[in-house]
């Protein structure tokens, strides 16, 4: 095909692979200098370049947004569609952008995004604008405090017998001894329906309620099954006896073995 266009002949050429066709009529098209030139035939339809009316490119017919309805491709290549001269709300200069694009730049747009304050989580002093929305501390100051020796906040671990009983429900649930049903019994509602005992001591004597009402139910009639531990920074439990004893800043615990958690210096356990 190049020898033909140098020499001023036609030439009639088939090609089986379609690849190679578009490698020939690329090839061919950068000899030439103009890709709005060259047309081609492959299987039954016809595909060639266009001309973008914004950008004054000719680029191949993928690049351009086809109504389907008409079966016409937009004057306009997908890159400049819907691109027109705007004015920036911030600072009033005039940009290139799409339909709704108010900011020229992104320091426009931090200018013209909402501000948003919280409460330090340490002192509680209200501080922002904030520069990510994770941020919990106004100062570095306030965050290496929050992890001082005595400022964790108190944990709460279900007791032995607390577990036993729900792993008990959990492996009749799996063999098929006890049937999950799929609403609550309180409300009706379905969603994620947990198992609820009466007394950790009678294991598969339970009502089966919703995550709501298993909390409220929990907070209006406690079952014992849940120690709470004020816990300081430990490194390790030490001089372990079961019996009162006397903490480093005064006042006695009392606390059994399996209530503990591995590695915490309890200084108050309540029941």
């Amino acid at each position: 095909m190049i020898a033909a266009q140098m020499e001023g002949r036609i030439c009639a050429g088939i090609e089986i692979n379609p690849a190679y066709v578009d490698v020939i009529v690329n090839r061919f098209a950068q000899f030439v200098g103009d890709y709005g030139k060259v047309r081609y035939r492959q299987m039954a339809g016809k595909y060639h370049m266009k001309k973008c009316r914004r950008c004054e490119e000719t680029k191949p017919l993928d690049e351009f947004h086809l109504d389907k309805r008409r079966q016409i491709y937009a004057a306009r290549c997908k890159q400049c569609h819907d691109l027109a001269p705007r004015i920036c709300v911030v600072c009033g200069d005039g940009f290139i952008g799409k339909t709704g694009q108010k900011a020229c730049t992104t320091i426009c747009k931090s200018r013209l995004r909402p501000k948003t304050y919280r409460n330090c989580d340490h002192c509680d002093q209200r501080f922002g604008p904030l520069h990510h929305l994770r941020s919990r501390f106004c100062s570095q100051k306030c965050h290496h405090a929050s992890r001082e020796k005595g400022a964790r906040k108190a944990s709460a671990r279900p007791t032995k017998q607390a577990r036993a009983a729900n792993k008990a429900i959990e492996y009749a649930i799996k063999v098929g001894r006890v049937h999950r049903p799929l609403t609550c019994d309180a409300c009706s509602r379905d969603g994620r329906i947990e198992a609820a005992h009466y007394d950790y001591k009678r294991r598969l004597d339970v009502r089966w309620l919703c995550v709501s009402c298993h909390r409220k139910w929990d907070k209006a009639d406690p079952k014992g099954g849940v120690v709470k531990y004020a816990a300081s920074a430990p490194k390790r439990w030490q001089n372990f006896t079961g019996e009162a004893a006397t903490l480093d800043g005064g006042g006695t615990f009392e606390a059994t073995k399996e209530d503990r958690p591995a590695g915490t210096r309890v200084e108050a356990v309540a029941v």
